[in-house]
């Protein structure tokens, strides 16, 4: 049996902006962390990403944040995410019935974890890590397209493409993630082969 699928990407397509970005300016708002602490780890993730060539070593600096902060911290995080950030037209579409719910992006998994649940999405694909440290590749592009592949064959989920949707901010770099479905929407801009859907409620926040 055939099954309908939504898949959404998150920053800038359910939030507006870069949710780790807006995770540190959190953290050193509530004094989390220090200033000198966001500075060393971006410096960091610079330096070896330009010996290395690789954006992975840039994205641990990123994700250095996370093994300083509590559970709770991140929650408290993510509620005000949502509230402040978030578009609301977009976020109602996940609750359409008779889909089964992807969401599928590069933000790390600890705190996507934590929107997964609040949004009521039945699957989680992000980026993997260990505290600071990532355990797989950056999910962006090729990578997301190659995991969701993973998902319907472990799930064992036949995909109808037609009555399928997807939804992304940047049809170029999600268009591995939108091929699987027929129905495509690009949020708040304009795209070829998409159906813009306009919301700048997060915005004003």
């Amino acid at each position: 049996m055939k099954v309908k699928v939504k898949i959404y990407d998150f920053d800038h397509t359910l939030v507006d902006g870069d949710s780790i970005f807006l995770l540190w300016k959190y953290a050193l708002k509530k004094g989390w962390v220090s200033p000198w602490f966001a500075i060393k780890s971006f410096l960091k993730g610079g330096i070896f990403y330009c010996m290395t060539g690789r954006f992975e070593k840039m994205k641990e600096g990123m994700i250095a944040l996370l093994p300083k902060l509590s559970q709770e911290e991140m929650d408290a995080f993510v509620e005000d995410l949502l509230r402040e950030k978030g578009f609301p037209a977009i976020l109602s579409t996940i609750e359409e019935e008779g889909y089964v719910t992807i969401l599928c992006s590069a933000s790390p998994k600890a705190y996507m974890e934590l929107v997964a649940q609040r949004l009521g999405f039945d699957y989680l694909i992000a980026t993997e890590h260990q505290g600071g440290k990532l355990t797989g590749k950056n999910n962006t592009g090729e990578e997301k397209a190659r995991r969701l592949r993973e998902l319907f064959q472990t799930m064992d989920m036949d995909v109808d493409p037609t009555l399928s949707k997807s939804y992304t901010d940047n049809p170029k770099k999600d268009g591995p993630m939108c091929s699987f479905t027929n129905q495509r929407f690009v949020i708040n801009k304009t795209a070829e082969g998409y159906v813009t859907l306009n919301d700048t409620s997060g915005t004003s926040a």
